[in-house]
């Protein structure tokens, strides 16, 4: 099981409501699986569930009041333990402890963000969290303190919110992962397509497939350029053997993918050592 920050550690916004804590709610009043976006539950989490009979930590569950006609599960949201709530029903139990907040008490989306900041990633159900605070009214600039997050995270998951549906969803009910999906996120359009078909032949994506498509990418751009880009530079013909090199340089920045900063900034370092700044 997890040792992680337990919920009573967990820096919830402050509120004037206390919460009721309940040891054994009942999973049937939670929404189903398909409803809980999270990263793949493996076999070894269940397993240490299967092993004490129960899940140690208590989630976090919004409740509305009952309204006639309106199923159970509809009226709960569980901003906090997605993952720990399919563990606990793929292990086979029936009830989970809960930490129960009056719907309205808590803002689920910036608890779901706080939540994955001290737990294992889930960029699934932080991109849906986004977008609904987001939705709300809040800018980024309240999304980013609100839930502790870099430009950088922020600019990740609205990248992610643009995956290709298939793909997403398909993150979100745990058949790829997150690292998967964050990297078919970069693809082009075309090239999303082409994984959301593999999907659907093998159910499921690895990080190979997506390395294929980047492949693809690349091999299309190349052969897009100019041929006589590709021309190795005449060493005898150039004025010196720093422009042989600053045009072999240059080549190779053609061919780096715009996403590849890595890789692209050591090219460009390399220009500045030999010519100064590249354009």
């Amino acid at each position: 099981m997890s040792t992680r920050m337990k919920p009573a550690q967990l820096a919830l916004p402050r509120i004037a409501v206390t919460p009721r804590y309940e040891d054994a709610f009942p999973l049937e009043l939670l929404p189903p699986d398909e409803y809980l976006p999270s990263g793949p539950v493996d076999r070894a989490f269940v397993a240490s569930i299967e092993i004490v009979h129960r899940v140690l930590e208590p989630i976090i569950v919004l409740a509305e009041p009952e309204a006639p006609g309106r199923a159970a599960w509809r009226r709960h949201a569980v901003p906090a333990g997605k993952r720990r709530t399919k563990g606990a029903r793929a292990a086979g139990l029936a009830h989970i402890p809960a930490l129960i907040f009056p719907l309205g008490s808590l803002n689920p989306s910036q608890v779901t963000l706080i939540e994955n900041r001290h737990r294992s990633a889930n960029p699934f159900a932080d991109t849906m969290a986004v977008a609904d605070w987001s939705d709300s009214g809040a800018d980024d600039d309240t999304i980013m303190r609100g839930a502790a997050m870099t430009k950088t995270d922020l600019a990740a998951r609205r990248r992610l919110a643009g995956l290709h549906p298939a793909l997403l969803d398909a993150g979100r009910q745990g058949k790829i992962t997150g690292s998967v999906a964050e990297a078919a996120a970069k693809l082009a359009p075309d090239r999303q397509e082409r994984l959301v078909a593999a999907l659907a032949e093998k159910g499921k994506l690895t990080a190979a497939d997506v390395r294929g498509a980047s492949q693809a990418d690349q091999e299309a751009a190349i052969l897009s350029l100019p041929a006589g880009l590709f021309d190795t530079p005449d060493a005898q013909a150039a004025s010196s053997w720093r422009e042989a090199v600053v045009a072999l340089l240059l080549q190779a920045l053609q061919i780096v993918p715009p996403d590849e900063g890595s890789g692209r900034a050591a090219l460009r370092a390399c220009l500045d050592a030999i010519s100064g700044p590249a354009s």
